[in-house]
């Protein structure tokens, strides 16, 4: 089996990363994937390991298929793996391989079929977290792109860097609809525009953490990794995300929230650790890789020729698109910016639909911190 490669007439770009153009596609979903994104099995890619697992499932089905088993028993195993979970859906599946595959109780299992434990470890390595000392709050060194089981509820998220110019209209927007989110602001958007985040803390949204300088943490932008940046280190992060705590204490006379997303959305184990340390969680954006959707607004892309380009009204379409398929926009993130150099197509003109559309199927919206407090309190 070969990775799927992407016709040569038509170009894709991978679904996390959408300015890497990719010819790869996973073996079993289809999701356009960069090298940084692939879960490598042989000469196979998969962009998780439910892929992975559901397509070894498969093969081991199809070489047992001369027996008279019926597929439908297996649809309904994989049906309910989803629903498990990828370790618990994997333990599911194999034993319902494991009730097919067994011709009869007195016949013995080929031992290259056999479904064991020490191959179900092969298949999805749990690794034990290093033991951290976190300060304030007890975040996990993960990064959250979608609250799960967070039932009808998803978080607007905007970014704050170096430019104010949709944020006047964003928070009017937001005020009109009754609507409290969340904004991840730098010291320097602190610095420059204190009315703008006084108003914020005023009208009861909450501000995490956007670093002070927006500087690039990894190599991803030069190579396409996900490398530490030189002169990157635990005491530089620290730096960066304590200056902008104070700048923000001492202009509201509030906490920040303890809350984090990296520049450019570049992390990497290392820099989410240390964000932990220092008693930050990280969040990014939601992204649907069985659906090819991501939902970042790509607000920021400007060229109209750019093969990412959208309309504010194909945005807004492509936004609203999760909603229509059932639990896709459920615990969702959705992130925007609240400066742009559009001179026209102006995204945020259509931030007002977006939010009635999404209440109109019956979505709430909430700043991240109650989007996770609701899963927590099982209020779903």
């Amino acid at each position: 089996m070969k990775t799927i490669l992407q016709p040569m007439n038509k170009t894709l770009y991978c679904l996390k990363h959408p300015y890497i153009k990719t010819t790869v596609l996973c073996q079993r979903c289809k999701t356009p994937l960069c090298k940084d994104c692939r879960l490598q099995s042989e000469k196979t890619a998969y962009c998780s390991s439910y892929c992975l697992n559901i397509d070894r499932a498969y093969r081991i089905f199809n070489q047992r298929r001369h027996q008279s088993y019926k597929k439908d028993i297996f649809t309904d195993a994989e049906r309910l793996a989803k629903q498990a979970g990828n370790f618990a859906g994997l333990l599911f599946v194999s034993f319902i391989l494991a009730a097919l595959l067994l011709p009869t109780i007195s016949t013995k299992l080929p031992k290259e079929l056999a479904i064991s434990q020490q191959s179900i470890q092969k298949s999805v390595k749990v690794k034990t977290p290093e033991k951290i000392t976190y300060s304030r709050i007890s975040p996990s060194a993960v990064s959250i792109s979608r609250v799960k089981n967070a039932g009808k509820n998803l978080s607007i998220t905007f970014d704050g860097g170096s430019s104010d110019s949709s944020a006047t209209d964003i928070l009017n927007i937001l005020s009109k609809k009754q609507i409290k989110t969340t904004f991840f602001l730098t010291g320097r958007f602190i610095k420059k525009y204190p009315h703008i985040v006084k108003r914020m803390v005023r009208e009861g949204h909450e501000v995490g953490n956007h670093t002070m300088s927006h500087p690039h943490l990894t190599t991803f932008s030069t190579d396409r990794k996900r490398t530490t940046s030189a002169g990157v280190s635990y005491s530089f992060l620290k730096k960066e995300m304590e200056e902008t705590a104070k700048v923000f204490k001492e202009l509201t006379g509030s906490r920040m929230q303890p809350l984090w997303r990296a520049p450019f959305g570049e992390t990497n184990k290392e820099i989410l650790k240390w964000a932990a340390m220092i008693g930050y969680r990280h969040i990014a954006w939601t992204v649907d890789y069985k659906a090819h959707q991501t939902m970042d607004s790509l607000d920021w892309v400007t060229d109209k020729s750019s093969s990412l380009y959208r309309t504010a009204g194909e945005i807004k379409e492509r936004l609203l698109s999760f909603a229509d398929k059932q639990g896709r926009a459920e615990g969702g993130i959705i992130l925007m910016h609240l400066g742009t150099e559009r001179k026209n197509e102006i995204v945020h003109e259509k931030l007002g639909e977006i939010i009635e559309d999404f209440m109109a199927r019956g979505y709430n919206i909430l700043p991240v911190s109650k989007l996770i407090k609701r899963k927590a309190e099982g209020k779903v």
